[in-house]
């Protein structure tokens, strides 16, 4: 089962929970992979890209996929981030991220 891809138009909290869930998909990812360093959020986010938005989705929201994609990245960026001590600003740009999203979808 796979959900179909949606950018949340016009649903500020749609979009916010589902960007908050691929934040969530990065960090569990990294969690597993964290030993290859920045070399892993490559890998994670290739491999997020290509499995689920390309070959599961095929793309058919582009936007939408980089998106997703991004916010997997940022997941797992945020704990080589906060192992190296830059969690605070990583923290404050998703927010500023997430809320930029939720404000265009008004």
């Amino acid at each position: 089962m796979t959900l179909p891809p949606n950018n949340f138009r016009n649903d500020p909290a749609g979009h916010v929970g589902n960007q908050c869930g691929h934040l969530c998909i990065g960090l569990a990812a990294y969690a597993l992979l964290g030993i290859y360093g920045g070399a892993g959020v490559v890998l994670i986010a290739a491999a997020y890209f290509i499995i689920v938005e390309g070959l599961v989705q095929r793309l058919s929201l582009f936007w939408d996929s980089v998106e997703d994609a991004a916010f997997v990245t940022a997941g797992a960026g945020f704990l080589l981030a906060y192992e190296t001590g830059y969690s605070v600003p990583v923290v404050l740009v998703i927010a500023a991220w997430l809320a930029f999203g939720a404000w265009i979808r008004r």
